[in-house]
């Protein structure tokens, strides 16, 4: 599945220390996924937005989304991921 590729991408980027790289791909993950995969792309993009200091605003707004996705998937522990993720970065 190509959203799973763009994820990885993404995190990689992130985890080597290049989040601005990693924002390309989560966004068009975003838009080619299924809405059960979307949450995992929203949390990752916020992750992204912020540690580049690209879009703060737009980084919670995308965490929100997360959380949104993962409650109404009945997903608690994605759903809980991200509200430790908006109370770190207020």
């Amino acid at each position: 599945m190509l959203a799973t590729v763009l994820l990885a991408q993404g995190e990689l980027a992130i985890a080597q220390g290049h989040p601005e790289a990693a924002i390309a791909p989560l966004e068009r993950g975003m838009k080619k996924a299924p809405a059960d995969f979307r949450a995992h792309l929203a949390l990752g993009l916020a992750e992204a937005l912020w540690s580049s200091k690209t879009d703060p605003a737009r980084a919670r707004a995308s965490a929100e989304e997360a959380r949104a996705y993962y409650a109404s998937l009945g997903h608690r522990p994605g759903e809980e991921a991200a509200a430790r993720w908006l109370a770190q970065y207020p």
